[in-house]
């Protein structure tokens, strides 16, 4: 016996004919989409239903955190708030690699909220910390919090007095560099938190018996903002792990405006002239990347940058001689180090005499506020005051408008001329 299989079976009351079968497919497809629809609707819905529970649960309590942050030029970090905790996403914290890491700041007595079990928990209001990087310093020290620095990475470098007294005294120790920590002394401080900046995820590895033992580790990217507003905002940040919102939002307001007030002198000037920056090391030359902080810095002071149609952040490694051509040409020659004078610069290698900027004497560094211990303040104070370098840079690269009552107000603080 012969069995014949249909590829279709017609429904009661409709024809055979091919016209039929087109209609029959046609309204086939409408139930078929159709009922992809409401299985649609019906996760979404599920999905709101409990982010609307969520919601619930954090109503039914008061707000803990009525003072807020919000980020406005930082791009590599954000804090949402809800009413028992806080959540702080940075964004892309590693030069080459793209990544997102999540904390949860809470209450010190308070349970972890469900979904954030295996976040890094960050006890808050922060008491006692350790910090990898000088640059850390300026967020804490606008927000007068310096007490609960309990370990500083190389303070041979530190400007801040107040930080050197406390290390005289015992309050603060060294705790190793970056990538040679000392975890000894970082497991004695017992710290609630540890900040660093590191150029890779692999670098934090040498912090493993840190994570064993409940410290959480932020990754700081301010270095990696695009610009000086974003990098100082980052004081936002801090502010949330020290119930500090208040301070920062009042201070960071000041700084925004003054600093556009004086971005503002230099929109229409004619005259842009081109600046190159810093100093080769071992026959490399590392550059600000055209979208870092400091070549936005440049064009709101009324400059020119030969990478700063460059789509990278943070650095550029370069060779000597690809920089060579540019040197030539640029008019200014900007944060050479510790250098302090021309001779100092010609020590280094004699074919800078040959830039055009060592020949008209347009050499400025930034290093007018040393202190004894070689400590810049320019790393601390002037990374968190963007304004105050701004008016700086104004002043050298556009001296016609010194006259101006906005820049009157500032007199030169962290650069001085190399002669």
């Amino acid at each position: 016996m012969k069995y014949q299989i249909n590829a279709f079976i017609p429904f009661p009351g409709i024809n055979k004919g091919r016209a039929s079968y087109r209609r029959l497919i046609h309204l086939f497809l409408i139930i078929l989409l159709h009922l992809i629809f409401l299985t649609g609707c019906t996760g979404s819905n599920t999905e709101k239903t409990s982010a609307l529970k969520e919601d619930s649960a954090q109503e039914s309590v008061a707000d803990l955190y009525p003072e807020k942050v919000t980020i406005k030029y930082a791009k590599r970090f954000n804090v949402h708030y809800f009413n028992t905790y806080k959540v702080i996403t940075v964004f892309n914290p590693y030069e080459n690699k793209a990544d997102t890491l999540t904390y949860l700041l809470l209450g010190r007595n308070a349970e972890i909220p469900k979904g954030y079990e295996h976040s890094q928990i960050v006890r808050i209001p922060v008491q006692r910390m350790a910090l990898f990087s000088t640059t850390h310093v300026g967020l804490i020290e606008m927000l007068g919090a310096e007490d609960m620095i309990a370990g500083i990475s190389d303070p041979k470098y530190l400007h801040s007095r107040k930080i050197h007294e406390m290390m005289k005294q015992g309050k603060t120790i060294e705790v190793g560099l970056v990538f040679n920590p000392n975890l000894e002394a970082l497991l004695a401080i017992n710290p609630d938190l540890l900040m660093i900046s590191v150029l890779s995820a692999s670098q934090l590895l040498k912090f493993q018996a840190l994570m064993k033992a409940n410290i959480p580790i932020i990754v700081n990217a301010d270095w990696l903002e695009s610009s000086p507003l974003g990098r100082a905002e980052w004081v936002k940040m801090m502010a949330a792990l020290l119930d500090k919102e208040a301070e920062a939002n009042k201070k960071f307001s000041e700084i925004e405006a003054s600093y556009e007030a004086l971005s503002d002198l230099t929109k229409n000037v004619k005259n842009r002239p081109s600046v190159l920056l810093g100093l080769p090391y071992k026959d490399s030359w590392f550059m600000s990347a055209g979208k870092s902080y400091m070549v936005q810095l440049l064009k709101d002071a009324g400059a020119s940058y030969h990478w700063e149609s460059d789509s990278a952040t943070g650095g550029l490694k370069l060779n000597f001689e690809k920089v060579y051509p540019v040197a030539l040409e640029a008019e200014y020659w900007l944060n050479q180090g510790k250098v302090d004078s021309r001779e100092e610069l010609l020590s280094k290698d004699p074919r800078f005499a040959d830039f055009k900027a060592f020949k008209n004497g347009n050499l400025y560094n930034n290093t007018k506020l040393l202190n004894e211990h070689e400590g810049n303040a320019y790393w601390e104070i002037g990374i968190t005051n963007p304004h105050i370098v701004l008016a700086d840079l104004i002043k050298i690269f556009h001296p016609e408008l010194s006259d101006s009552s906005v820049l009157k107000a500032h007199p030169m603080t962290f650069y001085k001329k190399i002669d």
